[in-house]
């Protein structure tokens, strides 16, 4: 009945009595520093520490060293288990098993069990808990969660259930191909329904907190710092060289840049008026990092209604020069890098090669349909947090949409603290913004669900029916040709109605110190447990 599904043969991955252990891959002639501590910057202080709420980068960045959710992201890009050790499928699709790691435990000794992933499954999809990510079980089709986050069913009947203290069974409404790499994602990992109910909301703070994962939070103040420290409890301990984590919360770029040449901390950006700087006295240093992300501007139809304006502002923006503005990131008018799977046929927009000049003409008359011109002109409030990248991203965009529109586009800006800015967004309450998304996981339903009527991410409140029909036709179909073709064609819709504007892929060329080891380059997801610290004198002697 039940079919084996992966099989993992890594050269960096050792056999172990509860399953795979997952050793750090040091190459040959890499000698390891006498201190392995690490310290990152982040641009702001984390909104959360629960999985359940969390929903910017900077949260899950938090979060990944404190919880194991079942599976995980490599350093090599293969999804490995974590909290399961391995996992089977039903010949129909509709069945899985996943079976904890026996002998793993939280950070107070407690047996890690699949009651602790069901009250957490069921604790996200139940809409009284409010998470943003409420729905992202019923995009992965558990049986009923669509309807209980809807609030038409009752959250225990969830499809998931504890077949015993170490196995977990998932029933889908419909075959989902790639649900291992959902479940590696955050708000899947457990959380402690005793401490929830002991603490309520301060069940997250630094001296409560219990986590399953290879790290504790050790100390943490509002905007200042959080550390993390190695629990040797962990099941994997032995194989993890990374003994504590520092991260500071600077969200000037500059004053990051310097603390990194300073030597203070491990990795940075390179803000624009340095790159060539850097290009020519530390080339060594500069790392290319291929995200799978998108950035766009999102424009919301309760304030700009009519899809002819929202089609000029997109062929008033010059994609190159913007870019060349932002720093290295890759041009586009697609709502998925091709390289992520299943992304593979979508296809620019035909506008994206054509002479900006050309496509000038076609946005002023597109706005002078609208009924716009110069004497009256198209006015809009851009919201942007007061980071000064961001701010200047909005001064290109004032200049450009005046000139390419012979001042018919008129935009003023309203910066805010970056709290705010995020409340702003995730109400819905702003004209047009610049936003991202990352992918949750490596497949392209992770950014086409975004879109789908109703979902909790579809800040702009987007509806259209066909497009609904054609993400649900390859969410559902274990063809993966099949998947991109109605990925391309529902890309295709995004293009011609632009809920949002795709502006760039995100590629970043960054700052990376040469004695750090592990730093995964080809996504955003990356674990401290996986990275090493160099010892650079000792290695070049080798």
């Amino acid at each position: 009945m039940f079919k084996a599904i992966r099989t993992f043969t890594l050269t960096t991955v050792a056999l172990a009595t509860l399953g795979l252990a997952q050793a750090v891959n040091i190459p040959d002639g890499v000698v390891l520093a006498p201190k392995q501590s690490l310290t990152f910057n982040l641009a702001s202080y984390p909104n959360t520490l629960d999985p359940t709420f969390m929903y910017y980068g900077i949260e899950f960045q938090t979060g990944r060293p404190v919880f194991d959710t079942l599976v995980r992201l490599d350093n090599t890009g293969k999804y490995i288990p974590a909290a399961a050790t391995s996992w089977q499928q039903s010949e129909d699709g509709l069945t899985w098993i996943f079976h904890l790691r026996q002998g793993a435990t939280w950070q107070d000794g407690k047996p890690v069990t699949a009651d602790d992933f069901v009250y957490s499954w069921q604790r996200l999809t139940d809409p009284k808990t409010g998470a943003h990510y409420g729905d992202y079980l019923a995009v992965a089709n558990l049986v009923n969660a669509r309807e209980i986050n809807e609030g038409k069913l009752d959250p225990s009947t969830l499809g998931v259930r504890a077949v015993d203290d170490y196995t977990l069974e998932i029933k889908l409404t419909q075959p989902t191909a790639w649900l291992p790499e959902i479940l590696g994602w955050l708000n899947t990992a457990p959380v402690r329904k005793d401490l929830i109910e002991k603490y309520g909301e301060q069940w997250t703070a630094p001296g409560n907190i219990v986590g399953n994962g290879p790290y504790k939070i050790t100390s943490a103040a509002v905007n200042d710092h959080m550390t993390f420290a190695k629990w040797d409890g962990y099941w994997d301990a032995k194989n993890i060289v990374i003994t504590d984590v520092h991260h500071e919360f600077v969200n000037n770029p500059t004053m990051a840049y310097y603390r990194y040449l300073e030597g203070a901390i491990m990795v940075a950006n390179i803000p624009n008026q340095f790159r060539e700087k850097m290009r020519q006295e530390r080339p060594q240093e500069i790392t290319s990092v291929n995200t799978l992300n998108t950035s766009w501007l999102t424009v919301n139809p309760k304030f700009v209604p009519d899809v002819r304006v929202r089609q000029a502002l997109s062929l008033l923006t010059n994609r190159k020069v913007m870019t060349n503005i932002i720093g290295s990131n890759t041009p586009t008018t697609t709502l998925v890098p091709t390289r992520i799977r299943d992304g593979e046929q979508v296809q620019q927009a035909a506008y994206f090669n054509q002479e900006q000049a050309q496509n000038n003409a076609q946005a002023i008359a597109l706005l002078e349909q609208a009924g716009y011109s110069a004497s009256n002109p198209l006015k809009l409030t851009y919201l942007t947090s007061n980071n000064p990248e961001n701010v200047k991203v909005f001064v290109a965009l004032q200049g450009m949409w005046k000139q390419n529109s012979n001042n018919i586009v008129q935009i003023n800006q309203e910066a805010l603290e970056p709290k705010v800015w995020q409340q702003r967004y995730r109400s819905g309450d702003f004209q047009i913004l610049m936003a991202s998304w990352s992918a949750d996981f490596d497949q392209a339903s992770s950014f086409f669900n975004l879109f789908i009527s109703g979902s909790p991410f579809n800040q702009g409140m987007y509806a259209n029916p066909e497009y609904d029909r054609l993400v649900g036709l390859a969410n559902r179909d274990l063809d993966a040709t099949k998947r991109a073709e109605y990925y391309a064609q529902a890309n295709s819709i995004i293009q011609r109605d632009l809920p949002v504007i795709p502006l760039w892929h995100v590629q970043n060329q960054i700052l990376k110190s040469r004695a750090l080891g592990g730093y995964y380059t080809d996504n955003f997801i990356r674990y401290y447990r996986d990275m090493y610290v160099i010892d650079t004198v000792a290695s070049r002697q080798q």
